[in-house]
């Protein structure tokens, strides 16, 4: 699984992604050391519906948090799935 934001330092976040990883629990040292939140280990459906919006806003969608189990996001371009 992998977010829009995975790659970028706490320093290169835009803000209203530092607000959703705060309100998920993360600190600029966290997110930098690249800390894996307890959430982590939930599925989509498992998590609070505020922790699935925050997620949204770091680029996770229900697919793409359940869909695989890999490490690589899944990136869809022109209705193909690439990467596989």
């Amino acid at each position: 699984m992998g977010g829009k934001f995975d790659e970028y330092d706490w320093a290169e976040l835009p803000p209203d992604a530092k607000v959703a990883a705060e309100n998920l629990g993360y600190t600029q040292t966290k997110w930098d050391k690249g800390h894996k939140m307890p959430f982590y280990e939930k599925g989509w459906e498992e998590m609070t519906k505020e922790q699935q919006v925050f997620l949204g806003v770091l680029g996770y969608s229900q697919e793409s948090w359940d869909g695989s189990g890999a490490s690589e996001p899944e990136v869809f371009c022109c209705g193909m799935l690439l990467g596989e």
